[in-house]
Parts: C-alpha cells; sequence; structure tokens
C-alpha cells in the first residue's frame, strides 16, 4: 500500500493518477516534495510483465519495425541536438546523476547486470559477441580499419574529456583494488593518498583534490588521454602519490613537468612526501 502525502488517500500500487487528477500536480514536484508514488511491488510486476512481452519474438520483431519508421536517421539527429541542448542547459538531467551503487538500489543492480554480462553471466554468447564485434572493428580491409580506428580513438577521446572534467572538479570519484573512502569530504583512492590528507592537515598545509587540472597526453595505443593528478597543494605544487608504476607512468610525469615544472612532483613512498613537505613547509 502506498499514501499520498497530500491528503492520506491509500491505495494497492500506484498514485499517479491520483496526484495528476485530483491534486494537478507534476510527478516529478510531488516526488522531490512527498516521496515516491508507486510502490516497489508495483515496479517488480511492470518489470516481470516486460520481461515476459519482449521474449516473444514476433512481438520484438514488430517492435523493431515500428522504431525503425518512427526514428528516422533525421529524427535521431534532431532528438540527440535537442538532448544534449538540454544537458548543457539543465532542462534534463540523467536519472542517475548523483547517485552511486552504495545510496541506489537500481544504479547497483544495473552495474551488477552489466558487469555479468560482459563477463558471459548468464549467457556466454554476449560476452563472446562483443568481443567478436570488437575485433572485427579493426580486423577488416585497410580503409574501413583506418576509419574505425578513428571512430575508437575519437570515442575513447570524449569519453576520456568527459570523465576527467567532472573527476577533477570532484563530481564523481574513481575506485581502485586499493584502500577507497572519504576523508573530510574528500575521496581518496589508496592508502597513500589518504595518508598525503591527513599529514597536509597535521602541518596545517591547504590542499584538495577538487583542482580541475587535467594533464593531456598521447596513450601507449595512439589515443588521446587525460590524467588528473591527485593534489593541488598551496595552490601552487601539482603532488601526485604513486605506491606502484605502470607502463604508462612516464608519460603522465612528462605530462606534469610540460605543464607545471617543477612544481610538479611524485612521491612513491611516505617517507619521501614527508621529507619534501618537512623541507618546503619548515614550521
Amino acid at each position: 500500500m502506498i499514501k499520498c502525502g497530500i491528503c492520506g488517500y491509500t491505495v494497492k500500487y500506484r498514485l499517479i493518477e491520483h496526484i495528476q487528477k485530483t491534486h494537478k500536480m507534476d510527478l516529478k514536484e510531488y516526488k522531490d516534495e512527498y516521496g515516491d508514488y508507486v510502490t516497489d511491488e508495483y515496479r517488480r510486476k511492470i518489470s516481470r510483465q516486460e520481461k515476459i512481452k519482449w521474449k516473444n519474438l514476433d512481438f520484438v520483431k514488430k517492435m523493431k519495425d515500428v522504431r525503425k519508421k518512427q526514428f528516422t536517421k533525421e529524427v535521431r539527429k534532431k532528438m540527440s541536438i535537442t538532448h544534449k541542448l538540454n544537458h548543457k542547459t539543465g532542462k534534463e538531467k540523467s536519472w542517475s546523476e548523483g547517485l552511486t551503487k552504495e545510496t541506489d538500489e537500481r544504479v547497483r543492480r544495473i552495474g551488477e547486470k552489466n558487469r555479468d554480462r560482459y563477463k558471459g553471466k548468464p549467457n556466454p554468447a554476449h560476452s563472446i559477441r562483443m568481443k567478436e564485434l570488437w575485433k572485427n572493428m579493426v580486423n577488416i580491409n585497410p580503409v574501413v580499419r583506418c576509419a574505425s580506428d578513428n571512430a575508437i580513438k575519437q570515442w575513447k577521446k570524449r569519453i576520456s574529456e568527459t570523465l576527467s572534467n567532472r573527476i577533477s572538479s570532484g563530481e564523481i570519484n574513481t575506485k581502485s583494488n586499493f584502500r577507497n573512502g572519504w576523508y573530510n569530504g574528500f575521496w581518496y583512492s589508496s592508502g597513500y593518498e589518504l595518508y598525503a590528507m591527513k599529514i597536509f592537515d597535521k602541518k596545517k598545509i591547504t590542499w584538495t583534490t577538487k583542482h580541475g587540472i587535467r594533464l593531456r597526453y598521447i596513450g601507449l595505443d595512439g589515443c588521446d588521454h587525460i590524467y588528473v593528478p591527485d593534489f593541488l597543494v598551496e595552490n601552487k605544487y601539482v603532488v601526485e602519490m604513486k605506491g606502484w608504476i605502470r607502463d604508462d607512468l612516464y608519460l603522465k610525469v612528462d605530462a606534469g613537468k610540460r605543464d607545471f615544472g617543477d612544481n610538479y612532483l611524485i612521491f612513491y613512498s611516505k617517507p619521501e612526501l614527508k621529507e619534501w613537505i618537512d623541507e618546503v613547509f619548515q614550521s
């Protein structure tokens, strides 16, 4: 059962019609002020019905034909331009914006489902099909291969631009196989980063991870990449903590030195960082 937050009216599954007809209220406005307007049981019921419907091959074929007629190339292009403009102006927002798998059950389920699908669970054929698709994009004639390679590079570049911008502003956080968590409102992705945060605070040194710095470089794959360093210290020094070394690390270091010169610093151990702090910030 679910109760209307305005008048107390109670129904079994959904308040949609009641909110719209009785209170003349937009559903988003209602949800923001009073909470959900459908039950989880109702969502599960609809989900089961949709799954059954889409298992019917005749229905799938029918819907594909309908969508081909409705969503022509021109229509899709117009929709894409409209959505991009609306997102830029704030008229539209992604349903998952600001949500994480820790705070939202739907995001967690979608993430787990996608991960399992690409790993071949429960349908191994899907994983094989995706791997073959990527392989075939490059194992074709030289002319098309070049076009495919360029398309993939452009796609990677767009993703890198978006993610690095959101990471450097603190809008999203990166996760690693190492220690992750929050410290005084800032996200850390390793024990070394956490140590740096604590010692900066102990020595009363100003620092931030939400600095907006993005360092561009050409990766080992020949594609454009953007690297977001760990800290901006005293609004002057760009500091990177590294407990491990990857093949492309020297490319990132070169990018840091190129843009910030001697003010770009990388430390491979905690004692190294402490020694630099004691030398530069003598109290």
